[in-house]
């Protein structure tokens, strides 16, 4: 499994209400068979790594875990990267604590 770091640029973010920031699996770039994968033919990843909480989180989610969730509940926000989505934290359908 990938190493992350949950408190990566996010020490400074307030997150209100019961959002979660999760980073976004890395995409596939290279086919079983050796092949290039351009950017628009790449499978979207619906699991990730929480990288920050908001203040009213009540689930056991901590940082670092790693979360699945619905391809239509995360919103992407393209001012800290393509890779880090918003998605409710019931939205997660099931987490996988940090070992």
């Amino acid at each position: 499994m990938i190493e992350v770091d949950p408190k990566e640029r996010f020490d400074d973010l307030r997150i209100h209400g019961n959002f979660v920031l999760v980073r976004e699996y890395p995409k596939k770039e290279v086919s079983d068979g050796g092949l290039a994968i351009p950017d628009k033919a790449r499978e979207r990843r619906l699991a990730g790594w929480v990288v920050a909480i908001g203040d009213k989180v009540e689930s056991p989610l901590q940082l670092g875990d790693t979360v699945l969730y619905s391809a239509l509940a995360p919103w992407t926000i393209p001012e800290l990267g393509n890779d880090i989505q918003m998605l409710r934290e019931n939205d997660a359908a099931l987490s996988i604590p940090k070992e």
